[in-house]
């Protein structure tokens, strides 16, 4: 039970040999840099009263694309606490475990709708977490169902843009979908 759900965050084909840590386990390849520098710019970004979706839907898309999730989440995590202080990262914390959790036990959808369900019930989960801890108003109510639903879009541009990046030494034709979603993954750092 707990070697499926560590297996969320290594790559299957990553070992752990003879009592030392592999390197590769943790970075996973080269290309696999420029998404963590990436975790970092995106974890930055916040939306108006604090709402700070970005993380946990880089976060869902990296899992979704292959990528190590073990450092993105280190690095998402304190990029998180410096930026939003620590009910950000407790939000993020509790998300993250979350959708690790449902990743590896709910057999829902390995597609990008069930991923963005599962991403929307983990947001909604660290949110209500987070109101209970705080208490809140309706208003605050309110900002945690924004917060949820605009992470779980997120994702899915995230999801849409990431295989453009991966894949941009290969020489293809880009379908409309495909460009789209790369522009609106790059047009969300601003």
């Amino acid at each position: 039970m707990l070697k499926k759900f560590v297996n969320d965050f290594f790559e299957e084909t990553d070992t752990v040999s003879s009592g030392k840590f592999n390197f590769k386990t943790l970075i996973g390849n080269k290309r696999n840099i420029i998404f963590y520098l990436l975790s970092i710019l995106v974890s930055r970004v916040g939306l108006a009263a604090g709402v700070n979706p970005f993380g946990l839907a880089f976060l869902g898309a990296m899992q979704q694309a292959g990528i190590p999730l073990l450092l993105p989440l280190l690095i998402i995590g304190i990029t998180t606490a410096i930026s939003f202080g620590w009910m950000a990262l407790l939000k993020f914390v509790i998300s993250s475990v979350v959708f690790a959790l449902l990743k590896s036990f709910v057999k829902f959808g390995e597609n990008k709708t069930g991923n963005t369900v599962k991403i929307l019930f983990a947001a909604a989960v660290g949110e209500i977490v987070s109101l209970g801890i705080s208490g809140g108003l309706l208003y605050d109510a309110l900002l945690a169902v924004y917060s949820a639903l605009t992470s779980a879009i997120f994702y899915l541009i995230f999801a849409e843009g990431l295989p453009v990046i991966m894949d941009f030494r290969q020489k293809k034709d880009f379908l409309f979908r495909e460009l789209n979603g790369d522009g609106n993954f790059a047009s969300c750092g601003d």
